[in-house]
């Protein structure tokens, strides 16, 4: 995670040294700008599940399961399973309505598939290094939750191609998300820390897959 933040870090300074070159060099096309505040909540939200997943203070992970046990002790449902993915599933659902995207279906693929691949990489190692064990005791892969991981993939997806000017797009697709991550917590299958840095990589993985790219300047011809 922390390479692929340097790496973001690293294109912004590129982008700001593009602009200072002289307009007439031979070079990578600074038309476009990287902005870093979507970045700043995925961020803070996979730092709070982090910290607070070997610390307790302000979110309690024991609180929560307790609590959780205390009042729905029986809760199991297989909804999550399948809700994490109709947002994304969403996004082709509106183009066949004919309603204007960001990109075309396959632009939209493309970024989709990346953003699974940058996915995959924070799940699937965080899960093998840390080793937290899960609430209800049945294995030592708890975090971060690849559940939640995947429903905000497919949440940020669909307010990407479809929530400019269409906030109640947006809305939906992250209240959705929102009920995998709580869904997680009440099967007993996740501590709420592992829900909301699994909320923050899934948004971060779509931004990171979202970062425009410096597309070569065609050679301008030279003048006798």
């Amino acid at each position: 995670m922390l390479l692929l933040l340097s790496q973001t870090f690293a294109q912004a300074g590129d982008s700001l040294r593009m602009q200072n070159a002289p307009k007439h060099a031979v070079g990578f096309s600074s038309q476009h700008k990287i902005n870093l505040r979507p970045f700043i909540i995925p961020v803070a939200l996979t730092a709070t599940g982090i910290y607070y997943t070997y610390h307790t203070g302000w979110i309690d992970r024991y609180a929560v399961r307790d609590w959780r046990n205390e009042h729905y002790p029986d809760f199991h449902t297989h909804a999550d399973d399948y809700l994490q993915f109709v947002p994304a599933a969403a996004v082709y659902a509106l183009d066949m309505t004919g309603m204007k995207a960001r990109n075309n279906v396959r632009t939209q693929t493309i970024k989709l598939l990346e953003s699974e691949l940058i996915m995959g990489i924070l799940v699937y190692s965080l899960k093998n290094t840390t080793t937290v064990e899960r609430p209800d005791g049945s294995a030592d892969n708890s975090f971060p939750s690849g559940h939640t991981e995947q429903a905000f993939v497919s949440a940020t997806f669909l307010h990407k191609e479809f929530g400019k000017g269409r906030p109640w797009i947006s809305i939906a697709g992250y209240a959705v998300a929102t009920s995998v991550g709580l869904l997680r917590v009440l099967n007993n299958r996740h501590w709420i820390t592992d829900v909301i840095a699994g909320a923050g990589m899934g948004m971060l993985s779509v931004e990171l897959a979202y970062l425009p790219l410096f597309q070569p300047k065609k050679q301008r011809s030279l003048k006798k």
